[in-house]
């Protein structure tokens, strides 16, 4: 019987053993990870909804016109033309050139001019008077214009206004209301109320026709609270937008009390206005 005698010490054999069944091991795990593994299906994480405060109030939207009262359905006021009257003009004339000094009499009626103003002289020429050269008086306005040709006996025919805004005066029994302020010169819808924190505000409203208010006053039984239009746009068709009514402190103090009385003056724009000289 043969022995076969081995010089490896005891117990080699089963660490070699389990050297071998380690390293298989690892092939296998080698072998899983160079193969690509599905990915399982993740469902998405949805954030948790944070409660918040909704804030209900619409943005401010400008007035517009279309809301406004067609000017054909506001009292009829007076026609700036008839207003207006050329009083004098004195006329300069040397080695060819004309200089006409013109002084329109406005008839106390407050007059601002549009950016156009036209001088229309006797042999059909139009010339256009700068707007520096105006001068605003108490009742009378000093127009200059001026001519480098033309006949001897130039003279000029009329004036014409693109625009002219002018105050048709103060309604003494106006009515403010939540919806709408009524005065004599027609009644101009309220489209929003604003209320500020120190008792002051606003209301943004719409034109009645071309007419706009510029300067009142309200009384809250007895506590006077002024308001005045802030500023305004006017449209192509000279109806004024994006108009807003600025209440002095009180204001918010009053709201629950109205309809109140009050002082309201209104202005009103009018186009193309022609003034001939008689």
């Amino acid at each position: 019987m043969r022995r076969f005698i081995s010089n490896a010490p005891v117990g080699f054999v089963p660490t070699l053993i389990l050297l071998l069944a380690l390293f298989l091991a690892c092939v296998e795990l080698i072998e899983e990870d160079g193969v690509p593994r599905p990915v399982p299906d993740r469902q998405s994480v949805q954030p948790t909804p944070i409660s918040q405060p909704v804030d209900n109030h619409e943005e401010s939207r400008p007035p517009g016109y279309a809301e406004a009262i067609p000017p054909e359905d506001v009292p009829p006021g007076p026609d700036p033309a008839e207003l207006l009257s050329v009083s004098d003009i004195a006329y300069e004339r040397e080695n060819g050139s004309v200089s006409a000094l013109i002084s329109l009499d406005t008839g106390g009626i407050n007059p601002e001019w549009g950016h156009v103003l036209e001088v229309h002289w006797s042999d059909g020429e139009i010339t256009t008077a700068a707007p520096k050269r105006i001068v605003l008086g108490r009742d009378i306005i000093e127009i200059a214009a001026a001519r480098d040709d033309g006949p001897d006996d130039l003279s000029v025919n009329a004036l014409f206004f693109e625009r002219v805004t002018f105050d048709l005066g103060v309604d003494e029994d106006a009515t403010v209301y939540e919806d709408r302020i009524e005065t004599e010169w027609g009644d101009f819808p309220v489209l929003e109320i604003i209320e500020l924190d120190d008792s002051s505000g606003a209301m943004n409203y719409a034109a009645a026709g071309r007419r706009v208010i510029y300067r009142s006053v309200l009384d809250h039984h007895g506590t006077l609270i002024n308001f005045a239009t802030t500023a305004y746009a006017r449209g192509g068709d000279l109806i004024p937008v994006d108009m807003q009514l600025r209440f002095s402190t009180g204001f918010t103090d009053a709201l629950p009390d109205f309809p109140l009385p009050a002082e309201i003056g209104i202005r009103e724009i009018a186009g193309n206005v022609l003034v001939e000289v008689e």
